[in-house]
């Protein structure tokens, strides 16, 4: 699903879920957006079993200003990279189950306020950066536990911010 809007408004998504979509290459989504300008807000979603293995941030925002995934459940999807998440802000969702061959991370540069993350798994362990968890991401409130390899990694010359 491509999003283009206008961004003169808030794009509100709400209650659907969104299953076995095929981000269809390695460089793939399954949720995206053309263009800058959009504010877009998925609540009481359920996104479960899409990526078909393939893709790179399942579910793609443009920064956590701007795309909002609120009290919604991330489930089982599969990638190569990132089977989540990525440049948004994510508040009160349950992330669960979700594997990636290369780095399963289910969130990646994103905010994260009063979320569970746990469960997801996959990825060469032997690569340092390779996480279950989070990866470049503010964490407030939030559950993030038996993810693996591991449950939070940032790359250098980023910070580490938990509140």
């Amino acid at each position: 699903m491509t999003i283009n809007a206008t961004g003169q408004d808030t794009l509100r998504i709400i209650d659907m879920t969104i299953k076995n979509g095929n981000a269809l290459s390695s460089g793939g989504y399954v949720v995206g957006f053309e263009g800058s300008s959009t504010i877009a807000k998925f609540e009481n979603i359920v996104f479960e079993n899409n990526g078909a293995g393939t893709g790179n941030t399942l579910f793609r925002g443009l920064g956590p200003d701007k795309t909002f995934y609120v009290n919604s459940i991330i489930r089982n999807n599969s990638a190569e990279n990132y089977a989540g998440i990525g440049d948004a802000t994510v508040y009160g969702c349950l992330i669960y189950g979700n594997t990636g061959w290369n780095n399963p991370s289910p969130v990646t540069a994103s905010k994260v306020y009063s979320t569970t993350i746990t469960g997801n798994y996959g990825g060469f362990s032997s690569n340092a950066w390779t996480t279950g968890g989070a990866t470049n991401s503010q964490i407030t409130n939030s559950i993030i536990y038996d993810n693996s390899p591991k449950d939070l990694y940032y790359y250098s010359n980023s910070h580490l911010i938990v509140e």
